[in-house]
């Protein structure tokens, strides 16, 4: 039983190794094994392999915004706020501890970077104000009272975020 296992595989991997020249000598060459980066990606019209395009595809949650790891606290200024750089999820405070604020712009993002923000502390109020530089759904204002409240925002263009959903947490 053990030989006749061994002539299957030897059969198969001649019978591969013959699909291969085939295949080289139809094409001309195998496809290109090879990674996509910024530069080819859009303009490549070559055959791309699994292993070429699970590695464009495993690099594209890699950008500098868009990683939900924990939260980084923004105090509002002058009615907005500016995301850091490499951080996506924010907690926003009111300006020297007011009881309310709002908040009507965020900067420091790229078009198409995406952000959660919510409230740091429950007793003071966020208000994300829809308006020229924050396109909030069915053009309504976001009360963030409470610190389970969420916002998912996503630059635009410059300095416009549009709100892809929300989430409130009571109150």
């Amino acid at each position: 039983m053990k030989s006749f296992i061994n002539i299957i595989i030897a059969a198969l991997l001649l019978a591969g190794t013959a699909h291969a020249g085939l295949w080289e000598s139809e094409i001309g060459n195998a496809a290109d094994d090879t990674a996509y980066d910024a530069t080819s990606w859009n303009d490549n019209d070559d055959a791309a392999t699994k292993n070429a395009l699970r590695d464009k595809i495993e690099t594209l949650g890699s950008s500098t915004m868009g990683a939900w790891g924990a939260s980084s606290e923004i105090t509002l200024g002058a009615g907005g706020i500016a995301a850091l750089p490499g951080q996506a999820y924010f907690t926003i405070d009111t300006f020297a501890d007011a009881a309310s604020d709002d908040m009507v712009q965020i900067t420091g993002l790229d078009v198409g970077d995406e952000i959660i923000i919510g409230p740091n502390n429950g007793a003071r109020t966020v208000v994300a104000k829809n308006g020229a530089n924050m396109a909030l759904c069915d053009g309504a204002d976001f009360i963030m009272n409470n610190t389970s409240d969420r916002l998912k925002l996503q630059c635009v263009s410059a300095g416009v975020v549009a709100e892809i959903t929300r989430s409130s947490g009571g109150n």
